[in-house]
């Protein structure tokens, strides 16, 4: 099993997985973005522990809490991924909560894992004693006839799981469904215009205080540096301030040892000179 961090509530569906996190900046990938192949027709998430994954979430989580960033990162989760299956494992208040959710309705229109929107099937549905089975047969590419058997505990989940696998009888048989109509397609909301500061603005900021700073857990001040781009300039004038200071002692330290050496080079000159 490997891992992978999504944000399903992220604008762009089909680019709601986080390829890349550094410094605050968020790179969106497909899901095959944040998979690899391990064999043949099956693929696992890119990440082999989730120890990574889980800082990620916390610090989109926290970011989106905070107000500096996007609502729609605290919706960002770790999800344990090998074809056919995929489970939400952190944080696990969130999948519990989701599967107490009535989620019956199947929507209309949903994405496929390469980001097409396609009709959903209304038929082939059942309910059993553990949740909600789809099947459907079909003939693949080479005319063979197949059987697609998908389950879950919701019949929303049993769609997300079919629409976004990577497994290749699922992908080939919604590959088939139709094309979903221009007026079904929900629309994307609004981009968040995110708080952006000028050089100038950035410049003004005061050093933060050394006593503060001390005070703060390492994961939180680590968590508001790469977040916060008024904290960020603030901790970097601290550091700036500091480096001066120290350079002054060091230059202070430096002229008081030449002058104790000229002293006593001056001292020496009139021991000599008075003993003639």
């Amino acid at each position: 099993m490997g891992f992978y961090v999504e944000v399903p509530e992220a604008p762009q569906r089909d680019l709601r997985f986080v390829s890349t996190f550094s410094e605050g900046n968020i790179k969106w990938g497909t899901l095959s973005a944040v998979c690899r192949q391990v064999s043949k027709g099956v693929w696992e998430g890119s990440r082999p522990t989730r120890d990574f994954c889980v800082t990620v979430v916390d610090q989109l989580r926290a970011a989106a809490a905070s107000g500096r960033a996007p609502k729609y990162l605290a919706s960002a989760v770790v999800v344990e991924f090998r074809t056919p299956n995929r489970k939400i494992v952190y944080p696990i208040v969130q999948e519990k909560e989701k599967s107490a959710e009535n989620l019956g309705e199947v929507p209309k229109v949903a994405q496929d894992s390469a980001g097409v929107w396609r009709v959903v099937p209304t038929e082939g549905f059942t309910q059993g004693p553990r949740g909600w089975i789809f099947k459907d047969g079909f003939r693949d590419k080479s005319g063979e006839p197949r059987i697609i058997s998908v389950a879950h505990a919701t019949k929303r989940g049993v769609i997300e799981l079919m629409f976004d696998s990577m497994f290749p009888i699922y992908a080939d048989y919604v590959s088939r469904l139709p094309l979903a109509a221009a007026t079904d397609i929900p629309q994307p909301p609004a981009p968040v215009v995110e708080r952006t500061y000028s050089k100038a603005e950035l410049a003004a900021v005061p050093a933060f205080p050394r006593e503060e700073y001390d005070k703060l857990p390492a994961k939180i001040a680590q968590e508001r540096y790469l977040l916060d781009p008024l904290f960020k300039a603030g901790v970097d004038r601290m550091w700036e301030h500091e480096e001066r200071v120290r350079e002054a002692f060091a230059r202070k330290e430096q002229n008081d040892a030449h002058k104790r050496a000229a002293d006593d080079l001056r001292r020496k000159n009139e021991a000599i000179a008075n003993a003639w």
